[in-house]
């Protein structure tokens, strides 16, 4: 069964994006895939919704040091784009059953289904 994260674990995950968002080169749909993988290793049962929390919580922290006019090739944005299309995914893998999804039923929806966060 699903669970949801403590709060200290999705600050550290929050750390963890926006390392990989800061690094030369490094893009908010890679932050996603990398942030999904490392969940599914840490904390498997973690709700598949989580990822989406972590990176609402990201974005609104870069709109609030970089400015609340958030402009559509920033950070910021991406991570809200990003967040958007992962509720989708999620969305997409509960919609069939009343089934909370973790983060590994996640990554499995993307390597059988839906690879836009893995290519």
């Amino acid at each position: 069964m699903a669970h949801a994260l403590h709060p200290s674990d999705i600050d550290a995950l929050g750390e963890f994006v926006l390392q990989r968002l800061l690094t030369e080169g490094g893009t908010a749909r890679e932050a996603v895939r990398a942030l999904v993988e490392h969940m599914s290793q840490l904390f498997p049962q973690a709700q598949a919704l989580s990822p989406v929390l972590v990176l609402a919580i990201v974005a609104n922290g870069l709109e609030e040091i970089l400015g609340k006019s958030v402009q559509p090739e920033t950070p910021a944005a991406d991570l809200w784009r990003m967040a958007t299309l992962l509720a989708i995914d999620v969305m997409t893998l509960e919609r069939d059953d009343a089934v909370r999804r973790n983060v590994v039923d996640l990554l499995e929806h993307w390597r059988a289904r839906d690879p836009f966060f893995l290519s």
